[in-house]
């Protein structure tokens, strides 16, 4: 409930992290990005993104409604995502997620020009 009310990206942010920590194996994860070509220092910062986002329940702080952005490029962020192994298996949700919902909201998540902010 809470994400929907905060903001128009926030519950498909909560649907793609949700996606992407499903096998809560995060070792893998973070190999799987390095060997994609994500340095350690990118994925420890979208991982801190990722802990704020859960800690708000949203891209925006939960006090002064200010929103926050990953500290890293668009490229890397969508990289990340790409690099989980379940990008790959046909069977599992996960590349639908990452293919139809990510861009939807890619803009809402980087810009924090006016009209979002």
């Amino acid at each position: 409930m809470v994400p929907h009310q905060l903001c128009y990206e926030s519950p498909a942010l909560f649907l793609i992290f949700g996606a992407y920590f499903q096998d809560k194996d995060f070792f893998m994860l973070e190999t799987a990005a390095v060997a994609a070509g994500v340095s350690k220092e990118d994925y420890d910062k979208f991982i801190a993104y990722v802990a704020g986002y859960y800690s708000n329940m949203s891209n925006y702080h939960s006090f002064g409604d200010m929103k926050f952005i990953p500290d890293v490029s668009r490229e890397t962020f969508k990289k990340i995502l790409e690099s989980n192994p379940l990008y790959s298996d046909s069977d599992r949700f996960y590349k639908d997620v990452i293919d139809e919902i990510y861009p939807q909201i890619e803009d809402e998540i980087f810009l924090i020009d006016k009209p979002y902010t």
